[in-house]
């Protein structure tokens, strides 16, 4: 799992709050590339409240656990594996 580029700067939420996380596999299939929008204010915004935001999705933990046990094993074959295995 790779965080790639973020996506943006989307200067109005509604736009923002409109796009999601993107995954995308690499070529090889052995990267999954997670890129997040995000929504900054600068330091000089008109309405003082809103100077300085940050705004960013974040990926969730269940998600890069998901990723790990399952989806990286998928570009190994290991799921796609009939041996058995005795224990």
């Amino acid at each position: 799992m790779v965080i790639g580029d973020d996506i943006g700067p989307e200067n109005l939420f509604p736009i923002w709050d409109a796009y999601d996380i993107t995954y995308t596999n690499s070529t090889d299939g052995s990267e999954l590339i997670v890129r997040s929008p995000f929504l900054a204010t600068p330091d000089d915004y008109p309405i003082g409240l809103f100077a300085g935001f940050h705004f960013c999705k974040i990926l969730s933990p269940a998600r890069a656990i998901e990723w790990m046990y399952i989806d990286s094993l998928r570009w190994k074959g290991a799921l796609a594996s009939t041996e058995e295995i005795d224990i």
